[in-house]
């Protein structure tokens, strides 16, 4: 395995999905410079939570959940 910076990436992302805990989701929110509430990120996870089997969660997608 190559490191992310040698293979061009910033570093290592995770990958959001139905999986995901409460922890992850805060994590990538902080990363895009969000600051939700306790309700915002159970909400999120919420709907995460919903979606289709297989089915990933873009940035654009997490941003549209917190509003």
């Amino acid at each position: 395995p190559y490191r992310p910076e040698t293979v061009g990436e910033t570093g290592i992302r995770l990958v959001l999905g139905r999986h995901s805990g409460r922890k992850a989701i805060l994590h990538r929110l902080h990363e895009l410079g969000k600051e939700p509430t306790e309700q915002v990120v159970q909400r999120v996870l919420q709907a995460i939570k919903e979606l289709p089997k297989g089915e990933l969660v873009d940035d654009d997608l997490l941003l549209k959940l917190t509003n």
